[in-house]
């Protein structure tokens, strides 16, 4: 909307003229998807950028933001365990596959 937005000079009586414009915008964070989250960081890892799938896995599991079920949070286990494995993390990799 504020892309598409133009503005022209103010005009009293045919003369520009300063005018001050307030606009409200209504701005709300994206709904984040558990299952979005963890099939990117799936794509992270396919392409070799194991500690960006384990940032973006980090939100995915956390419940306040993605409310995760428990079958998207299996799948994160499983996808972090290949991103922790990945990244050098071995110790890390087979517990999260252990919880999986």
């Amino acid at each position: 909307m504020m892309l598409a937005s133009q503005f022209s000079a103010g005009r009293l009586k045919g003369a520009a003229v300063r005018v001050m414009v307030q606009m409200g915008v209504d701005v709300r964070p994206p709904r984040l998807s558990a299952a979005e989250l963890v099939g990117t960081a799936r794509r992270q890892v396919g392409a070799g950028r194991p500690d960006s799938a384990l940032a973006l896995l980090q939100i995915a599991f956390d419940s306040e933001l993605t409310h995760p079920t428990d079958g998207e949070r299996a799948y994160g286990l499983l996808v972090r365990s290949i991103a922790a494995s990945r990244a050098g993390q071995d110790s890390a990799a087979r517990a999260d596959l252990e919880m999986a």
